[in-house]
């Protein structure tokens, strides 16, 4: 089995991650798998479980089978099993499943993209050295203006509880904000970038030649529709979630960029602003609303805080950290 290089697509929800991938999808040296956070969130150990390698080796293996979302990977568990034998530690186990991932569906490729909003955990508590020991290792960062991310994360339900992803502007900001920092601190070349929503809308082509550039891979392999990208991880996608995938074949919609001008109340816009802080600036999104709010707005200020005790001890503990 061919130890391939590893690029972690690190995002928020409703960021355009599923978009992206599956036009990274379309590259013939690439292989992009779905998602399957919940399994490989607890099998890396950032669910606080305290587990064995086999422990670990056996939640994968049943997860293959029975996980909603990582079923959809299509790889057999007992091939699996067998490969991950040779493993010495979680982060070799998720590197052998990747190549399982990429051994049944695209066995040619030198790459696996593997996608998960949690990976910032990971490389908070590992970091590059360690992500890095077993093999080549990179990470690209997808941020969008949280005010347009909370406006989507408010319209999609989740296909697990059937409510919306988010409907509390202050912990959008802060989730937004700790992404914000992860990104400033790790998106550095050669292991590292950055990519933005707005620009993978705007200038598609020009964004897929970057990305190729920093993967090392030719920015000329990407099958194409109409000379769009045209991928395959759509057609793994459960069925489940695909309610919340209906665009990522289509062309890209600029509309998209601005329309939480007129989803957003102007409160929630500036309540978004207030807790994802300054690096709204230093990112390229201008805080236009702060000004609006006044003691008028503190009652449902302090009813959202109420509501969102436990970010807001994630956000003190960021406070404390070098400034973003």
């Amino acid at each position: 089995m061919a130890k391939r290089d590893i690029l972690f697509l690190i995002y928020q929800n409703r960021s355009g991650s599923t978009f992206l991938a599956n036009q990274l999808s379309a590259h013939a040296d690439v292989a992009v798998t779905p998602e399957g956070h919940t399994v490989i969130h607890r099998m890396l150990g950032l669910a606080g479980d305290d587990l064995s390698l086999t422990d670990r080796i056996d939640l994968i293996t049943a997860g293959l089978s029975r996980d909603p979302k990582l079923s959809s990977w299509q790889v057999d568990p007992e091939a699996f099993r067998q490969k991950a034998s040779s493993a010495t530690d979680e982060i070799e186990l998720l590197y052998t499943l990747c190549d399982c991932f990429a051994d049944q569906h695209r066995p040619e490729a030198r790459l696996v993209v593997v996608k998960g909003h949690f990976f910032q955990e990971l490389f908070q508590e590992r970091g590059y050295d360690e992500l890095q020991r077993a093999r080549r290792a990179s990470a690209l960062f997808l941020l969008r203006d949280p005010r347009a991310m909370f406006a989507s994360q408010r319209k999609s339900l989740s296909s697990r509880t059937n409510r919306p992803m988010q409907d509390n502007p202050i912990v959008a900001g802060l989730r937004w904000r700790e992404a914000a920092y992860l990104q400033h601190k790790l998106a550095v070349k050669p292991h590292g970038l950055t990519v933005r929503y707005e620009d993978l809308i705007t200038d598609n082509q020009m964004q897929l030649r970057n990305i190729a550039e920093f993967l090392e891979i030719d920015p000329d392999r990407f099958a194409s529709n109409e000379g769009r990208a045209s991928g395959e991880l759509v057609n793994l996608i459960p069925e489940a979630q695909q309610h919340l995938h209906r665009n990522i074949s289509h062309d890209p919609i600029e509309t998209r960029i601005h329309s939480w001008r007129d989803e957003l109340s102007e409160q929630d816009a500036a309540f978004v602003e207030l807790f994802a802080g300054p690096a709204m600036k230093r990112l390229g999104y201008a805080r236009t609303n702060l000004a609006a709010l006044g003691i008028s707005d503190l009652p449902a200020m302090l009813a959202l805080l109420g509501s969102s005790f436990m970010r807001l001890m994630n956000w003190s503990r960021l406070t404390n950290r070098k400034s973003v």
